[in-house]
């Protein structure tokens, strides 16, 4: 294999749902592994050619379009890792949104339940943190996106912590603690239903009507959830790895 792995998603910011959402977290994939910041990478790409790039945790709309067209990476193999599509409109998305943004691809998985194309949830369920037990201390938690939802009025009722609290062991046992967890964060309701917790969501956008787990989701723990997603995710990760095989 010539050439590094260019894993690019969102590395700067203060969002944990984006920062933790990058595969390269979690998987350890064969050979040298650069972790990139999207939005540098676009302005200004390394001088290497990479061996393949892996997209994922922030690294979607039209950051992915712009990353699949760039005349330096023709002939690399690209790999969309869980990646989402939303709009400030509240509703479903159209059910094909994916279809035409996985073209030039070689490997494009998404974490939209309900939309064509390969289901592949967020790669952040591989965190450690999950695997811990955690007890219930509150009836009710609160988590807020710092930047567009804050849910600052929640402080007179509840606990509250905002996706801008950049450690991932705090923000999962904060969203454990709780028996439902309100949240107007992705990340923080998809997060809050892998640990079995009930969720009341404040949706911002049409990216709430596609979290996981798909319908019927009237009971508040679905058993497996968890270890479903991360094999789901184990199972890409092995394909990827057949890519750079095949390109030995």
């Amino acid at each position: 294999m010539s050439g590094p792995i260019h894993a690019i998603h969102i590395r700067r910011g203060k969002n944990i749902g984006d920062l933790m959402s990058s595969p390269a977290l979690y998987f350890k994939f064969p050979g040298k592994v650069k972790r990139l910041d999207i939005r540098r990478y676009l302005r200004a790409p390394p001088k290497e050619r990479p061996a393949l790039v892996v997209a994922g945790g922030g690294a979607w709309k039209r950051n992915l379009a712009r990353l699949r067209r760039l005349p330096y990476l023709a002939g690399v193999p690209k790999v969309a890792w869980g990646v989402g599509v939303t709009s400030s409109k509240l509703g479903p998305i159209p059910r094909n949104a994916h279809t035409k943004r996985a073209r030039g691809w070689t490997l494009y998985g998404h974490r939209d339940v309900g939309l064509a194309g390969r289901f592949l949830p967020c790669a952040s369920c591989m965190h450690p943190a999950f695997d811990r037990p955690y007890a219930i201390e509150h009836e009710t938690v609160y988590f807020g996106h710092a930047l567009l939802a804050p849910m600052n009025w929640a402080k007179r009722i509840g606990p509250l912590m905002t996706n801008a609290t950049l450690d991932m062991d705090k923000v999962i046992a904060f969203l454990a603690s709780g028996e439902v967890v309100v949240t107007s964060s992705y990340h923080g309701a998809y997060w809050a239903r892998l640990l079995g917790r009930k969720v009341a969501l404040v949706p911002r956008g049409s990216k709430f009507w596609h979290l996981p787990p798909a319908p019927p989701r009237e009971k508040p723990f679905l058993p497996g959830i968890l270890n479903e997603h991360k094999e789901l995710n184990r199972a890409f990760f092995k394909e990827v790895c057949g890519l750079l095989e095949a390109a030995e």
